[in-house]
């Protein structure tokens, strides 16, 4: 979970770094941070939800499979690579 001074920090880290980079042009710099904002809350809340479906599959298994085991790892990352690619996230 990333607090709301974490995510603002981001934002204005994203917003500052391609306008000092010359990348993007902003009329409203403020407009700009707050539909960055909106973005950054978009894809946490499509992570968060993409991982409780993964933690669900895996500790739904038959099998007990411990979540710092190596199993749990590679399970992890197959899962969330198969709700990824469902999800608009992995759809570029």
């Amino acid at each position: 979970m990333l607090s709301a001074d974490r995510q603002s920090n981001w934002v204005h880290l994203i917003v500052n770094g391609l306008l000092n980079k010359g990348l993007v042009q902003y009329q409203d710099k403020d407009k700009a941070l707050r539909a960055a904002n909106r973005a950054m809350s978009s894809f946490i809340q499509e992570h968060n939800k993409i991982e409780q479906k993964v933690r669900q599959k895996i500790t739904s298994l038959k099998r007990n499979v411990s979540e710092n085991s190596t199993e749990w790892e590679v399970l992890y990352f197959r899962y969330y690579e198969e709700e990824l690619s469902r999800s608009h996230l992995g759809r570029a």
